[in-house]
């Protein structure tokens, strides 16, 4: 008999930093439909943004799925191979903001379906930017701009770095635009303990997931539910191979959740 009290579960969703491990984001938001869970608004740092902000334009899943599923490994290297820059990222990110052009085209974040905002930082100043307004694709490059892998992206007077050094689960973001409650969806996790000679780019390396990792768990806490993935088994390329097995893991853990 059908609950007359019964009231639809409704989230806003925090999709957080950690590069090609963000094809799990792509399974949380293919459960959430499965479970008839509206999603109200969306909050995206560094791969966050990428599949938040496609996901808010359209509100098809499947189509985000499919265009990133796309970028393999050759069509990646491609991609970058005349983008190496050097001066102030082992890349210039020209043709990365070509590929979000194609993607999203003209987009702005007013045109999306669902609220959404972008987290990047003010490299010069260090303040978070929240972007609410605009071009999709700007808010996403520069939410995505990892530095020494990307140079800082210069938008409107400010060189704006990677959000996920200020919010790697961009919770406070996402209630900034509207949301009452916070599904946040950490994929950041501490570095393996191996034994690894230690010299000034391991320590670096392992430096800096250590830092993210204990601010994604912070970020996580003022979030009303989270989910949280390890994935440090599994390098760069390995995702890149096994895009869908972490779709998959995104995907069932999720449905555990609520289940």
């Amino acid at each position: 008999m059908f609950n007359l009290f019964h009231s639809k579960q409704r989230y806003g969703l925090a999709l957080g930093s950690g590069g090609f491990k963000g094809f799990v984001h792509i399974g949380v938001i293919k459960a959430l439909e499965e479970l008839d869970i509206e999603i109200t608004h969306i909050g995206g740092s560094s791969i966050g943004s990428i599949v938040g902000g496609m996901y808010s334009l359209w509100g098809n899943i499947d189509r985000v799925e499919e265009i990133l599923l796309s970028y393999d490994k050759k069509k990646l290297l491609d991609m970058f191979k005349g983008d190496i820059g050097f001066s102030q990222g082992v890349f210039k990110g020209d043709s990365f903001i070509e590929e979000l052009d194609k993607i999203v085209g003209n987009a702005s974040i007013s045109d999306c379906l669902i609220p959404f905002v972008a987290v990047s930082v003010d490299i010069n100043t260090g303040e978070k930017v929240y972007h609410t307004s605009g071009a999709l694709k700007d808010a996403i490059r520069a939410s995505c701009s990892l530095p020494y892998v990307f140079k800082p992206y210069e938008l409107n007077g400010r060189n704006l770095v990677d959000g996920g050094l200020a919010e790697s689960v961009p919770v406070e973001a996402t209630k900034s635009i509207g949301a009452r409650k916070v599904l946040g969806v950490n994929i950041q996790g501490l570095p393996l303990d191996t034994e690894e000679k230690l010299n000034l780019k391991t320590l670096s390396e392992r430096a800096y997931r250590t830092a993210i990792y204990h601010l994604s768990v912070k970020d996580s806490d003022l979030a009303e539910k989270s989910l949280l993935f390890n994935l440090e088994s599994m390098d760069a390329i390995d995702m890149v191979d096994n895009s869908k097995k972490l779709i998959e893991i995104g995907y069932k853990k999720t449905k555990k959740m609520f289940s």
